[in-house]
């Protein structure tokens, strides 16, 4: 793997600052309660995807000088620092993790040559072929790094390790994703720190790579591989540990439970380069990325929602949830989700694509309604986009159609592009929930054209 460039330096205050942060051993769970998220089926959310290298954020190190490390390398360094805060790890922890990650991935969500599936991943940023290593912390899934249920137990010939892993396309999806990993290696960190008595290594920054070595068995005894990462790692920590949140586990444990709830909620959601904010996928007055968050990135997965999603469509539009029966396979449920949700607009109409463009066109303090819509250069990012067979305009004045239910009418969100060549977020009655995917103006049902509403109310 390309290293991560290092213009990092490590002072001797720095070192003794670290020394602090960790003067006592608190774990987030018992052994038992592992045992009970370990064995959860459900514990992965791909439903959202990995940031866009959008730009690069400069990073100021302690001897003054600025380093700059992407998009992605920033939003994962989040991930492993909200969950080692999850954890009760604290900035000990979340340095170790993050010198883990830069000496095995370049802190980079890499897929393996070797695994198909694993390329596919909408985390993906790269790819190498090292055995059947996968991620942020190249765990390997016929190592056990998975969940037992997932994969089965390992193969007894690790030579046939990528095959192994093809066979088990659940477990390829579950690793790819950087919480699970990140949660996966704090939890075998915290074990290895109790079996080995680490505790008081955990004192001393000097021993960080000892500590990485016992957890990760790389052919590098010593563990120097990962010490090296210690400036770096610092600095890292110096620059978005305030930031970045907790993550909300994917399983809810209390103290005195052993079991797991099959809940799978979603954590990852608020993890996408502009929102380092709650884990509900929910951002504030942001219409375009709040639908991107509570979306699938491609429409392969039917009416299912994400969680996200549900829990958002539960919270912010309860009639449409029990219409629904919460999955939200509706359109104009999931726009007006999403209009609620942001804040946007708390009154937009919880579905019916009739009552929706009524509402937008009676409203022109709130919305720029423009009709017909031919192209999407007509559009802005935000818009909204409503069809109802039967609309009109005349000298000026537009009356939607009557005809809204089923394939009388249809309504999403223009997005603008995005990377992988979508542009809309939308759902469909009783077969798609929310998903990305591309404006078609054309309509094939000869529902005529679109309109389009603009939000340009007071939140805008």
């Amino acid at each position: 793997m390309k290293r991560f460039n290092k213009i990092f330096s490590l002072g001797f205050s720095t070192l003794i600052i670290l020394i602090l942060l960790f003067s006592q051993n608190v774990f987030a769970y018992t052994a038992n309660q592992f045992s009970a998220i370990n064995n959860n089926y459900s514990w992965y959310d791909p439903s959202v995807t990995s940031c866009s290298n959008s730009g690069l954020t400069n990073i100021t190190v302690s001897s003054g000088t600025t380093a700059q490390t992407s998009a992605e390398q920033n939003a994962n360094a989040k991930i492993i620092i909200g969950i080692a805060k999850t954890d009760n790890l604290g900035k000990a922890g979340a340095t170790i993790g993050i010198m883990t990650a830069l000496a095995e991935s370049s802190l980079l969500d890499r897929a393996n040559t070797g695994i198909p599936l694993s390329l596919q991943s909408q985390y993906a940023q790269g790819a190498g072929n090292n055995y059947d290593s996968l991620g942020l912390f190249q765990q390997r899934i016929s190592a056990g790094w998975t969940t037992p249920k997932l994969a089965g137990p390992s193969p007894p010939n690790t030579v046939l390790d990528d095959n192994f892993d093809n066979q088990h396309p659940n477990a390829i999806k579950q690793i790819m994703d950087p919480a699970y990993q990140a949660e996966r290696f704090f939890h075998r960190f915290q074990g290895v720190v109790q079996a080995y008595n680490y505790s008081g290594l955990l004192t001393n920054p000097r021993n960080y790579g000892r500590i990485i070595q016992t957890i990760q068995g790389s052919t590098n005894s010593a563990g120097s591989q990962y010490q090296s990462e210690l400036g770096s790692a610092i600095n890292i920590i110096n620059s978005l540990y305030a930031s970045s949140s907790p993550i909300t586990l994917p399983v809810v444990l209390s103290n005195t439970s052993t079991t797991s709830s099959t809940n799978n909620v979603s954590y990852l959601s608020n993890l996408n380069c502009n929102n380092p904010n709650n884990g509900s996928g929910v951002i504030s007055k942001n219409i375009v990325q709040t639908a991107i968050n509570l979306s699938w990135p491609n429409s392969q997965h039917g009416n299912q929602p994400t969680a996200s999603y549900q829990a958002a469509l539960k919270q912010y539009n309860p009639t449409g949830y029990s219409s629904t029966n919460g999955l939200g396979d509706d359109c104009g449920v999931f726009v007006a989700t999403v209009m609620h949700a942001s804040g946007v607009d708390p009154n937009y109409p919880s579905s019916d694509t009739v009552a929706q463009a009524q509402y937008v066109i009676s409203h022109p303090t709130l919305y720029k309604v423009t009709y017909p819509i031919k192209s999407t250069s007509q559009l802005q990012p935000g818009d909204i986009l409503i069809i109802n067979k039967g609309t009109t305009d005349v000298n000026g004045v537009i009356t939607p159609g009557q005809a809204g239910a089923g394939a009388g009418g249809h309504t999403f969100i223009y997005l603008g592009p995005q990377q992988n060549g979508n542009n809309i977020a939308q759902a469909s009655l009783g077969t798609l929930s929310a998903s990305l995917g591309v404006a078609q103006l054309n309509d094939p049902l000869g529902r005529g054209y679109y309109l389009a509403a603009q939000y340009i109310g007071p939140n805008s």
